[in-house]
């Protein structure tokens, strides 16, 4: 599997939407072009890839016939803006530098995009990088974490649904309104966007149990995690709007379950120390079980 294929599968399985990738050689450098099949050209978009001998860039390209894309991203409601902004936020901190510009202005907050209409809307980023001297292996884990938490930015202020099935619904209506009830708790959790976010920010090892389902189930298992919501219904009013790097937090589907058992759902450090306690407990009965 080459370079534009591995990026490739690693947005299908992070996004829950397919994706197909090739690779070009453009003025001596390896450009990898991500795309959203279901975005079928000219009305959709690509991202663009490339890693230089010390730097890692990404650039968002519509398609010359997108206005319909470009609409829906103007008219992002509060949720999307609020991801957005939130994703844009982990990005600076972990020292990537974003470029937006709305009708060719720039913004230097996320949380500054104009309303609508946009005409025009550009977004790159790009980050140093010393991996090239550590072997392509090193190369592929940071140009994979750059390509993923970036898309996540792009899709942010796309209408993408909860999965319904196997696979995400690009262009959905938006997210649907109903009672405060666990199905109204399981629509945030469900949201790949959202999910994507918080994977970003805390990883994909179980905040409660602390497994890495990749390490116990081989590549199968790779990269996989749910993602749990921690804000009790009670909590969440009319006007609610979820951050999805505090209000998510990434557990495996056993330590999930357990969570819900109970309603309100019980606290995610709270079952961490239960299951450290017996960890404990079932150390000093058998020495042989401590790491």
């Amino acid at each position: 599997m080459n370079e534009a294929q591995r990026l490739a599968t690693a947005a299908t399985a992070r996004f829950g939407i397919p994706f197909a990738g090739t690779g070009q050689f453009r003025q001596g450098s390896q450009i990898i072009l991500l795309r959203p099949v279901e975005l079928s050209p000219p009305h959709g978009f690509s991202v663009e890839i490339k890693s230089g001998w010390r730097s890692l860039d990404a650039l968002l390209v519509l398609d010359s016939y997108a206005a319909d894309l470009l609409a829906s991203m103007a008219d992002a409601d509060l949720q999307r803006k609020t991801t957005f902004a939130a994703v844009a936020s982990l990005m600076v901190e972990r020292g990537i530098r974003l470029d937006i510009r709305v009708n060719d202005l720039a913004f230097t907050a996320a949380t500054d995009l104009p309303p609508a209409p946009w005409r025009r809307f550009d977004m790159a980023a790009s980050c140093l990088s010393d991996a090239a001297a550590q072997g392509q292996e090193s190369v592929m884990k940071e140009l994979t974490e750059l390509t993923l938490i970036f898309l996540n930015l792009v899709f942010a202020l796309l209408p993408v649904d909860e999965a319904s099935g196997k696979d995400a619904q690009v262009f959905a209506e938006g997210l649907p309104e109903g009672a405060k009830t666990r199905i109204e708790v399981n629509r945030y959790e469900r949201n790949p966007i959202n999910r994507a976010a918080c994977i970003a920010a805390h990883g994909h090892r179980c905040k409660a149990c602390g497994m890495d389902l990749g390490e116990f189930y081989g590549t199968i298992g790779a990269g996989y995690i749910e993602v749990h919501h921690v804000v009790p219904v009670s909590g969440m009013g009319d006007a609610y709007v979820v951050d999805p790097i505090h209000d998510l937090v990434p557990l495996c589907p056993n330590c999930h379950a357990i969570v819900h058992r109970q309603s309100p759902p019980l606290d995610v450090s709270d079952l961490a120390r239960r299951l450290e306690d017996l960890r404990s407990r079932a150390t000093e009965q058998d020495p042989k079980l401590e790491p």
